[in-house]
């Protein structure tokens, strides 16, 4: 959120790769200005959010 993103300095610029998460999820993201809904939107492709507890299993095999 903007905390979230003015803590990091992260600045959005359309166009510009992301990760988003939260406590089960992960996907990377391209994030873009909706004029018509006045808000940034990031586009992601559903087919690749990742469970961060397979991703967890994984790591450790």
């Amino acid at each position: 959120t903007i905390e979230d993103l003015s803590r990091q300095n992260i600045k959005l610029q359309d166009g510009q790769l992301l990760a988003f998460y939260d406590e089960e999820l992960e996907v990377d993201g391209v994030v873009q200005y909706s004029e018509e809904e006045n808000l940034w939107v990031a586009a992601i492709d559903w087919k690749q959010i990742k469970q961060l507890e397979d991703m967890l299993v994984q790591a450790t095999v």
